[in-house]
């Protein structure tokens, strides 16, 4: 593994921004073509929202300037868009009928895209078309992908309100302020609606890192600390603790949708590539067995060499994410799954990451196997609906 695939030093923010680019937009050779469009718009309106966060905690110059950059290019783009719609329709038949499927706030969200405002322009008329209709098939994801991560895209419509357009003053009617909470407290339902993730009756939190509460019986000690014999960082492979973490976006790029008789899962924003470490598994750390709840406790393990070079598994504790925990504890089960649980020693600690073992497409499920320890004790068939099922008729 290349040393610096998945650290996080101290770089700037405008540096990790552009080797996720790479990873995630337009770019990406590997990908089928149809998929490209719809991922770079993702990835463009996610890029003004994170800088747009980043300049409203402690800006610094780049940081300001790049998103002051997004946001006059999706203001210029309204105003001359706009400007031919009502004066020169005939040069404006793709805004027309783009407008006329989505309306005018998809329109306003898509216009801080710059890989959108490029195809609306000078994309040729067949993959203007396919992207138009994966907007159209996806409008709702969009809208609560920008409004949860505060896109402003209100504001560059506003000063146009007087114009006489049908469906521009419905379009800029107040919404229900869903930025509030983190965008993976919401849940896209399969009848439109959205919902808080709740388990036993309780509202589910997100939470980035692991939490530990000290007890008598682990005498106080964390027990994924790091220790010595489980060798190297598998990042930068120091022998020492360092300061590596995980660091992804990918979860900036994912959705939390309800599927037909599964629940609550998780789909792609982008294309993802194998090998690809998509997030941590992350809760509440328990030393011993968790027999409290069957969902959502994982095993926390580690795999290294004893001192005759042995390869040897611990199981260090559990990973109870029922009420605290990240996106990944959303993911579904498959027979056939895109990506997979892995032991990972990173930094100061042991952890389970989530990783790809295919190629995940936008709009694709991100799912892993269970394993037949997970199925064992119970009697209900699988619903993963794969060709590869094991337990599908129990």
């Amino acid at each position: 593994m290349a040393r610096d695939k998945h650290t996080r030093k101290k770089t700037s923010a405008v540096d990790r921004w552009r080797r996720f680019k790479m990873k995630y937009s337009l770019d990406r050779p590997t990908k089928p073509t149809s998929s490209k469009p719809i991922a770079a718009l993702y990835w463009d309106i996610n890029s003004v929202c994170h800088f747009r966060a980043i300049t409203a905690e402690s800006p610094a110059e780049i940081d300001r300037q790049i998103y002051d950059q997004m946001s006059l290019g999706a203001q210029a783009f309204i105003d001359k868009a706009l400007f031919d719609y009502r004066n020169n329709p005939h040069t404006a038949k793709r805004l027309v009928r783009f407008t006329q499927s989505v309306g005018w706030k998809v329109f306003a969200i898509c216009a801080h895209a710059e890989s959108f405002r490029k195809m609306c322009t000078k994309g040729n008329a067949l993959r203007w078309m396919k992207l138009q209709r994966k907007i159209q098939a996806n409008q709702r994801s969009l809208e609560v992908f920008a409004r949860a991560r505060r896109l402003e895209w209100r504001g560059p419509l506003l000063k146009h309100a007087q114009m006489e357009l049908l469906g521009l003053r419905d379009a800029l009617s107040p919404d229900i302020n869903i930025a509030r909470e983190h965008p993976h407290h919401l849940a896209q339902t399969l009848d439109g609606r959205l919902r808080r993730p709740r388990h036993n009756g309780k509202a589910q939190r997100h939470m980035g890192d692991h939490i530990f509460i000290p007890t008598s019986r682990d005498h106080g000690r964390n027990p994924i600390l790091r220790r010595t014999i489980w060798g190297p960082c598998r990042l930068c492979e120091s022998e020492v603790h360092c300061d590596c973490r995980i660091d992804s976006m990918a979860g900036d790029l994912v959705e939390l949708v309800e599927y037909q008789d599964r629940g609550i899962g998780v789909r792609a924003l982008a294309n993802f590539n194998a090998n690809d470490i998509l997030g941590e598994y992350t809760g509440v750390i328990e030393q011993g067995f968790i027999s409290w709840d069957t969902v959502y406790p994982l095993r926390q393990g580690v795999y290294y060499k004893d001192v005759e070079g042995e390869e040897r598994a611990a199981e260090l504790a559990d990973i109870d994410a029922s009420q605290f925990g990240m996106w990944t504890r959303y993911i579904n089960h498959s027979c056939d799954p895109s990506a997979t649980f892995a032991y990972r020693v990173v930094g100061k600690k042991a952890t389970t990451t989530v990783e790809a073992i295919r190629d995940i497409s936008t709009f694709e499920e991100v799912t892993v196997d269970y394993g037949d320890g997970y199925w064992a004790p119970r009697t209900h068939p699988c619903l993963c609906g794969s060709r590869k099922c094991r337990f599908p008729g129990r």
